[in-house]
């Protein structure tokens, strides 16, 4: 009760701390009223699933990244991300099409985490877009994948587009592939 009617909204990280130490049934129930709670209130319980692994929630955070709130759709493919669940890269795709940077971001790491070799001419996609750090997971990401550091090698040899060729080539550095043109 105090949580929800506050007088003024508390911080994130109170919240955060506050749903951190609740045993399983309290945060249940702060779930079961999830859509009746304020996003500031939302936001950090979502967070909470990801910091403090809880696996039970999964398909909770699947429903959520499907939210019309961008920063649901965020904290939650977050959520995902650190709870290393491998979605499907279908789940993902309009996530890589999103207007926003953070979005597309999460998204290249959770194909990653797919290990699914369809994913790699969406992460190409990635590695040209105008944000570095979109660029630089979908990179990483690639370099996940089995054949990922040989598809990294083919862009770096036939890509026209500087940023993708330099974060390819930075990557597989990482990595310990030398490059030869």
């Amino acid at each position: 009760m105090y949580m929800t009617n506050a007088s003024r909204p508390l911080s994130e990280f109170m919240y955060r701390s506050l749903f951190g130490t609740m045993n399983s049934e309290q945060f249940q129930q702060f779930i079961n009223k999830f859509e009746d709670l304020q996003e500031e209130i939302q936001l950090p319980l979502i967070d909470m699933i990801g910091i403090n692994h809880k696996l039970e929630y999964i398909d909770f955070l699947k429903m959520h990244m499907k939210s019309s709130s961008e920063e649901l759709r965020i904290r939650s493919l977050k959520s995902l991300n650190a709870l290393s669940f491998p979605l499907r890269v279908e789940e993902l795709t309009n996530h890589l099409q999103s207007g926003i940077w953070q979005e597309r971001m999460m998204a290249t790491k959770l194909i990653g985490k797919t290990r699914d070799e369809k994913g790699l001419s969406l992460l190409e996609q990635s590695l040209k877009d105008s944000h570095f750090l979109v660029r630089s997971n979908a990179a990483q990401s690639m370099m996940k994948i089995p054949t990922g550091k040989e598809y990294l090698v083919h862009v770096y040899k036939t890509t026209d587009d500087k940023f993708s060729k330099d974060m390819a080539a930075e990557w597989l550095e990482k990595g310990g592939v030398t490059v030869v043109e």
